[in-house]
C-alpha cells in the first residue's frame, strides 16, 4: 500500500475505525506484520480452546478447536512427530465478534457474528479452504455472518465465490437505513483488486453502510 494514495479513513486510529460500519474496499491484500497463523503447545491449546469436532478437508482429517471464552476457532492437527515437543499445528484461524444488533434490526439473521480476522496458512492458500469453512460455520454451526469493516482483495475474492455458490445464500444490507438492500445475490469481482461490485465496495467510505451478510439455505 504504500506506493498508494492512502485516504484519511484509512489513517483513523483504531478506536475511530471501531465507530463506523463501512463496506471499504482496502487497496490490495492485507498482510500481517507476523505470521499469525503457526502452531500452538497443547498446553496452550487445552488452556485456551476446547474441542469441538473433527473435520475432513480435501482428505485430511482435522480437528476444530474453538476459544473458551470468545468466537474464536482454530483447525489444523496434532504434530507428534518430535515426542519432546508435541504441538498443534495451526492451517486456518477466524475470529469472530457477536453481534446482536444486527439480530435486532433484522429478526430474520439469528446468531450473527461480525468476521474480525481470517488468516490461512501459507502452504494452504489457494486450497479453498476459507470457502469450505465458511459455508461450514453457517451450514453446520448456525451462525450468520456479517462481512468486516474493511475488506481487501481476497477478502472480496471469497464473498464474490461464496455467493455464486447453491449452498449458502449472500444478502446485502444497509446499516444506517436497517434495511435489506437485495437477497439470495450474486457479487460480482473480477481478478484485479479494482474491479469489485459498486453495489458493495468502494475505495472511499460511500458505502460505508453495506455490508454483507451469510446465511444457510435452510
Amino acid at each position: 500500500m504504500e506506493d498508494k494514495y492512502i485516504p484519511s479513513w484509512l489513517r483513523q486510529t483504531t478506536k475511530e475505525k471501531e465507530l463506523l460500519e463501512m463496506s471499504i474496499a482496502g487497496w490490495g491484500d492485507w498482510q500481517p506484520k507476523r505470521d499469525r497463523v503457526a502452531s500452538k503447545t497443547l498446553k496452550s491449546l487445552k488452556s485456551d480452546y476446547k474441542k469441538l469436532t473433527d473435520i475432513e478437508f480435501d482428505g485430511i482429517s482435522f480437528e476444530l478447536y474453538k476459544h473458551k471464552d470468545k468466537e474464536w476457532y482454530l483447525l489444523g492437527k496434532i504434530n507428534d512427530l518430535k515426542l519432546d515437543d508435541i504441538s498443534f499445528e495451526v492451517i486456518f484461524k477466524i475470529e469472530f465478534s457477536k453481534r446482536p444488533d444486527i439480530t435486532r434490526m433484522f429478526s430474520i439473521y439469528k446468531n450473527t457474528v461480525n468476521v474480525d480476522g481470517v488468516m490461512t496458512r501459507e502452504d494452504m492458500r489457494g486450497s479453498k479452504i476459507g470457502r469450505f469453512m465458511y459455508q461450514y460455520f453457517v451450514n453446520k454451526l448456525d451462525y450468520t455472518l456479517l462481512s468486516d469493516e474493511i475488506q481487501y482483495h481476497k477478502a472480496r475474492l471469497l464473498w464474490a465465490r461464496l455467493s455464486k455458490l447453491d449452498t449458502v445464500i449472500v444478502d446485502i444490507i444497509n446499516l444506517d437505513k436497517e434495511v435489506i438492500v437485495e437477497k439470495n445475490i450474486t457479487v460480482h469481482h473480477g481478478e484485479l483488486d479494482h474491479e469489485f461490485d459498486p453495489r458493495v465496495w468502494d475505495y472511499s467510505d460511500i458505502k460505508k453502510n453495506i455490508r454483507l451478510v451469510l446465511t444457510s439455505v435452510k
